[in-house]
């Protein structure tokens, strides 16, 4: 046997008391108490009108619950989106994917991977200071994800701010050690500032690392060229 929902159980006992009042009023009536007649009737006739209000209101109610999705479906609905502005983000398609990301937002607004993502939609559609606003969040909901840290930077870097982007690229490496773009680019980073002794330390680490692409290590072995030339160059104008 099915439970009773609220509102059954609600009218259920509506209707018994109303049952229990008319059976006073009868009473009342064959007793003669005319006090007792008067207060039931009055109490009848308020707990009728009540009936028939919540009957009105009950299918109104019903729909609202029907129309009305279940937490976990909607939390399911927000990571689809979340997985289709990716899609939107790998595409170029930067205005679709800011706003699948938007929507994910005002489902789940502590979700850090959804403000990263439009983070990096914003770069891409050349909106800098709302990524940045979002990297800021990203990192403050998520500051164990080494690649809020990374994506601000490359973007800080992007902007000429490049003493801004090193500790953020340093954040990144600490938590993980092995994103050779962000070794590279924080080896760039020091070889732009003129500091070529720390650049060179950081482009050798490119090219040791394992998992550094042909073109990566190409790039770093130039710099280290160029670098050291610098070096010597300054050794020779202090002599």
């Amino acid at each position: 046997m099915n439970k009773l929902t609220r509102q059954q159980v609600i009218l259920l006992f509506a209707f018994l008391m109303l049952t229990v009042l008319i059976f006073m009023i009868g009473f009342a009536s064959l007793s003669g108490n005319q006090g007792l007649s008067q207060v039931s009737t009055v109490l009848a006739g308020v707990l009728g009108l009540y009936l028939s209000l919540f009957q009105l209101i009950l299918p109104i109610i019903e729909m609202s619950r029907r129309d009305k999705k279940p937490a976990s479906e909607t939390f399911v609905n927000a990571l689809a989106e979340l997985q289709t502005a990716n899609t939107y983000l790998a595409s170029n398609m930067y205005k679709e994917a800011i706003d699948k990301a938007t929507n994910v937002i005002k489902v789940l607004p502590k979700k850090g991977e959804a403000y990263q993502i439009r983070a990096r939609a914003y770069v891409g559609a050349g909106l800098t200071a709302k990524a940045l606003d979002d990297y800021e969040k990203a990192i403050a909901l998520e500051p164990g994800f080494p690649f809020n840290y990374s994506g601000r930077a490359s973007l800080l870097a992007s902007l000429g701010e490049y003493r801004d982007a090193i500790p953020d690229f340093q954040r990144a490496l600490a938590i993980s050690p092995e994103l050779t773009g962000s070794i590279y680019q924080l080896a760039y980073c020091y070889y732009i500032l003129g500091q070529f002794t720390i650049a060179v330390k950081y482009f050798r680490q490119v090219i040791e690392t394992p998992k550094t692409s042909t073109d990566e290590k190409s790039m770093a072995e130039d710099h280290i060229i160029r670098a050291e030339n610098m070096l010597r160059l300054e050794q020779e104008s202090e002599a």
